[in-house]
């Protein structure tokens, strides 16, 4: 069996205002700007605070003076290099060059600070930079942070006679590294349901909504510290395109499907789609059969399925030659997963998935793309003469 699978984050115009992707994907985007920028600058000001609790302690004589020196200019100006590079980061690959770039100044300043609190700051925040950016995809690069840290410790620790607190930091930057890009993968994901919660908020005015996304993201990305661009914060960009985003989706969901609606949020979304399944039933050439859990999601979320599950409906009567079709709808380990099964003649899934945008399969990636826009992951597995299965499966 042939089985292919599309996964978010879709694709987006970097181009102010527009730098992220549409639908929940950008919402997920936006968060990662944005808890980054809070990390990148949180990271700046420690250093700063612990290099001037250095110098309070050791005195400006200090033989160490030009090293903490030379540690902070590093520190800052990656920083700054790096907040100019945010806007740059909706798409995947530029999110793996920041923090390849952030691994490299990291390992420059525990050359030239092991064992001291600014690089001990430096390495807890490419933790927590690499956890906001792709989630726990970093834990490869959390391990080879405490390995790299733990051996840096063994080291010094053998060949010299560091003081109490040198040793004191040794020990435990191997130990904080993994704790903080867990913690940093939790405020994001967090944070990301609240955003939802806001934006799929039905009643809102636009420009109320926009001025509370703007307000919510500016605190989280601590919009207060640095430089305002002529275009306005990275918080007033990313707002004003959430929110149109937003809006467009919940005028999307007045649109019926099949002749029926589904902007209705205090509806039993399994009453809603069994009204869908009966209306398409009511040829009688299939046999349907239907096992829908309750569930209540957002209102995007509903218009979105229900076009998906209408246009593989669609499918099977057009296409499969199937007797019998069954739609599930069910929680499964907290994500809702939609699937609808034929037994009709399947058929051979090309081995290259952009052929699925060649145009001889408009019908799924239609279906895969408002998969998308949900952040939602779409499956297909078929075969020649065994039917097909599609399903849809999105974290709650």
């Amino acid at each position: 069996m042939i089985q292919r699978t599309t996964r978010g984050p879709g694709s987006g115009n970097l181009a102010v205002p527009r730098f992220v992707p549409s639908g929940r994907p950008g919402v997920s985007a936006a968060v990662a700007l944005t808890l980054a920028r809070s990390v990148i600058v949180l990271r700046m000001l420690c250093a700063l605070a612990t290099a001037g609790a250095g110098l309070a302690l050791d005195g400006a004589l200090s033989d160490q003076l030009w090293r903490l020196a030379l540690l902070l200019v590093l520190v800052l100006l990656a920083g700054f290099q790096q907040l100019r590079m945010l806007p740059r980061l909706a798409q995947g690959p530029d999110r793996f060059a920041l923090i390849a770039f952030d691994i490299a100044i990291g390992l420059s300043v525990m050359v030239l600070g092991v064992g001291d609190l600014v690089s001990l700051v430096y390495q807890a925040g490419s933790a927590a930079l690499a956890g906001v950016l792709i989630g726990y995809r970093a834990v490869p690069v959390w391990l080879g942070q405490a390995v790299q840290a733990a051996l840096a410790a063994w080291f010094v620790m053998a060949q010299q006679n560091p003081s109490d607190s040198t040793a004191a930091v040794l020990l435990i930057s191997p130990l904080v590294v993994v704790p903080v890009g867990v913690w940093a993968v939790a405020v994001s994901r967090w944070f990301t349901r609240r955003l939802l919660d806001l934006l799929e908020t039905e009643g809102l005015d636009p420009e109320e909504l926009q001025a509370l996304v703007t307000r919510r993201l500016s605190r989280a990305s601590l919009g207060a510290v640095g430089l305002r661009p002529a275009n306005g914060s990275l918080a007033e960009q990313l707002a004003h395109t959430l929110t149109r985003d937003a809006t467009a989706a919940l005028e999307r969901t007045r649109m019926p499907v099949r002749g029926l609606r589904f902007d209705r949020s205090d509806e039993n979304f399994a009453t809603a789609l069994k009204r869908l399944c009966t209306e398409w039933d009511s040829s009688g050439r299939t046999t349907l059969a239907t096992d829908l859990a309750p569930v209540w999601p957002p209102l995007p979320v509903r218009h979105e399925l229900a076009q998906i599950l209408d246009e593989a409906l669609d499918n099977v009567s057009q296409h499969a030659g199937a007797t019998r079709v069954r739609v599930t709808l069910a929680e499964r380990r907290g994500d809702l997963v939609l699937t609808v099964e034929d037994n009709g003649r399947g058929f051979a899934l090309p081995l290259d998935e952009s052929a699925l945008h060649s145009g001889d399969y408009d019908g799924l990636a239609a279906m895969a793309r408002r998969a998308r826009s949900i952040g939602a992951v779409f499956s297909l597995s078929s075969e020649p003469h065994s039917g097909t299965t599609l399903s849809v499966r999105m974290a709650k």
